[in-house]
Order: C-alpha cells, then sequence, then structure tokens
C-alpha cells in the first residue's frame, strides 16, 4: 500500500495482479479437502445479495472482498491469504471514494457462480469466473485511483 501511495508501484500493476490473485484463491478453495469454508461461503454469498437490496455502498463492497478472504484463507496457503487480505484492503479504500459501484448485480452473480464451481470442486472454473469478473471491474478501480 505504502509503495502505491508514494507512486513507485503503478495501480495497473496491482489491478493485474488481484485478478490473478484472486481467482488463485478461488480454485484452491475448490479443491481444498477441508470444506468448512463453503458454509461461510454460502452466508457470503447470501448477504451480499441482501446487501446489494438493501445496504449502504459500503456493505456491499465489505461483503464483496470478504468472499475473496473467505476463499484465500480456505486455501490454506498463509501467504496467499495475506497478500489476498492487503489487496482487498486496498480494494476497499478504493472503492469507498466511489459515489456509486457499477457492478454491484454482476459481482453478486460472478460470486455465486464461483461459489456453485468450488461446491462442485471445479478449481479451473472457480478462477476463470472471478478472473473475468475481475478484469471486467479493472476500468473502474483505474478511474477510481486516478481520482483519489
Amino acid at each position: 500500500r505504502n509503495m502505491l501511495v508514494l507512486g513507485n508501484l503503478p495501480m495497473t500493476d496491482l489491478i493485474q495482479l488481484r485478478a490473478s490473485i484472486f481467482g488463485q484463491a478461488a480454485e484452491l478453495a475448490a479443491i481444498a479437502d477441508d470444506r468448512s469454508h463453503v458454509p461461510l461461503l454460502e452466508q457470503n454469498v447470501a448477504a451480499l445479495a441482501r446487501a446489494t437490496r438493501t445496504e449502504a455502498q459500503s456493505e456491499t463492497i465489505r461483503l464483496s472482498t470478504e468472499f475473496y478472504r473467505i476463499a484465500a484463507h480456505a486455501s490454506g496457503n498463509r501467504l496467499l491469504a495475506v497478500i489476498v487480505d492487503a489487496i482487498a484492503d486496498i480494494i476497499e479504500q478504493l472503492l469507498s471514494g466511489l459515489e456509486s459501484w457499477p457492478y454491484v448485480e454482476e459481482g453478486e452473480l460472478a460470486r455465486r457462480e464461483a461459489l456453485e464451481a468450488i461446491r462442485a470442486r471445479d478449481g479451473q472454473k472457480a478462477a476463470s469466473i472471478i478472473r473475468s469478473h475481475c478484469q471486467q471491474t479493472n476500468s473502474v478501480l483505474l478511474q477510481a485511483e486516478m481520482s483519489a
């Protein structure tokens, strides 16, 4: 985060890494032997669906990034979890400055589809869904960073 603030790292590097890292987290969550994260992801997706319709944008942002945090922690890879947490913190900060987040419904759908892939233990599909969603939202993150 400090390197981004100081201008030593371009935002494009972060959002490219975000798509890969978040996709990797979903993939590893799908193939994990321990399935205790599946109910947590189900609860997260249900809460996101409710928040999309009833809550402030800040809650949808928090729940959206929480999905990735749960997946990363489910992977069993502690370094991946630390990296996902750090990237999610930065993304939350960026999005909190926007008046509106245009991909709320698409994000909910992507997480619902990724959850289905995780339930089915289809890591490649889960990763593909998350990477595609992250790439779709990159332009909004770049705009948010420029206006920050």
